[in-house]
């Protein structure tokens, strides 16, 4: 019961207060930051207080001493992820533990990810934004907190791939993610995924170019992998484990789930909403092909974290394609309900992800 009211308090407060920023500030109006901060707050004291909860916690436990005990520039020297260390560092100040650490992990994650839904406030709900990200996202995130911090820093600069298309400001996002968590390194070619309907003759090309990768990769994978062995921010993970090893089908499937239901049924709508959302279809086939062969690869699952990011665009979106405000009603509780069933599927009766039950320092 402890963990039903816990979780039951944080995500209701959480989405209510978002709602409450929807209604409230005009979808023109300057982004009150510290609003975003309000939001950002209590799910970040949930993830704070936690105590043994997620694989590496009790690394983060030795980190926190290890890098507290030691100087700082001792510390990012051999360090391949310097805005982690930088964290833990600054983290280590505050408290003798790792509580500080894993609050503001995730008080950044929700801060960025409030941020990125803001940049498509006027096509969008931000509390569903919340809403999704909380049923998909919250807990897993007690388990991947580096990555946790990437994945929503990627969100944010989603941006510059559909709605100010910038390369450079696109690059410096992910490099700043890829600081926290080499993977993120790998969403840097998603700015190339076709992102125009093939009405030009260079938009044909890109498209054409895009599958003739995409089936290189299908009909060569092992090849692809030893490739990408060779970038050192992979070649760790891919050179310390081995390939081939079992991993569940079922889970990886239901992590894709529900971006796919959502994309099959309303994509076309959201499309002719935002021409710029046309970079989804690439993006989702390309993330469907990358899954086959992610889950013969320990912790290549989480890669998929990533790869199912655009649901928070195309999940929030829906309720706004419908002229009725009872047909937007009905939609926006249909995307409800999928991820209520996600969630249930995924962490209740999988028992994936580590935060169930939840266990506090207190």
């Amino acid at each position: 019961m402890t963990t039903v009211f816990i979780y039951s308090f944080t995500f209701f407060s959480s989405i209510l207060l978002t709602y409450v920023f929807d209604v409230k500030v005009n979808k023109n109006e300057k982004l009150p930051y510290p609003y975003i901060i309000l939001l950002s707050l209590l799910p970040s004291i949930t993830a704070g207080v936690r105590y043994g909860i997620g694989t590496d916690y009790f690394n983060y436990v030795e980190h926190n001493i290890l890098i507290g005990n030691s100087s700082l520039w001792a510390s990012l020297e051999d360090s391949r992820e310097p805005l982690y260390i930088l964290l833990q560092y600054f983290s280590s100040f505050f408290y003798n533990g790792p509580q500080v650490f894993l609050f503001l992990a995730m008080f950044i994650s929700i801060y960025f990810i409030m941020l990125g839904a803001n940049n498509f406030r006027n096509q969008s709900s931000m509390s569903l934004v919340m809403f999704i990200y909380l049923a998909y996202y919250y807990i897993e995130g007690f388990n991947i907190v580096r990555q946790t911090i990437a994945i929503s820093i990627i969100f944010y600069s989603l941006k510059f791939i559909i709605k100010d298309r910038n390369f450079v400001k696109y690059l410096f996002w992910v490099m700043i993610a890829t600081m926290f968590h080499n993977t993120a390194l790998i969403l840097l070619f998603f700015f190339f995924l076709p992102y125009k309907k093939p009405e030009k003759i260079k938009s044909i090309v890109s498209i054409m170019f895009f599958y003739c990768c995409l089936a290189v990769i299908l009909l060569f994978p092992i090849q692809f992998l030893n490739v990408l062995s060779l970038i050192p921010a992979f070649g760790f993970y891919l050179i310390r484990y081995s390939f081939n090893l079992d991993s569940s089908v079922i889970s990886s499937a239901l992590r894709l789930g529900p971006m796919i239901i959502i994309a099959i049924f309303f994509l076309n709508k959201l499309i002719k909403q935002n021409p710029n959302y046309y970079v989804f279809i690439s993006w989702i086939i390309l993330s469907i092909c990358l899954t086959t062969f992610l889950i013969n690869i320990p912790y290549g699952w989480r890669i998929q974290y990533y790869l199912a990011l655009p649901q928070l665009i195309m999940g929030s979106s829906v309720f706004k394609i419908y002229n009725l405000k009872s047909n937007a009603l009905i939609m926006g509780a249909i995307v409800c309900v999928i991820y209520i069933l996600f969630f249930y599927m995924y962490y209740i009766v999988l028992g994936s992800g580590p935060g169930i039950p939840y266990q506090s320092i207190f």
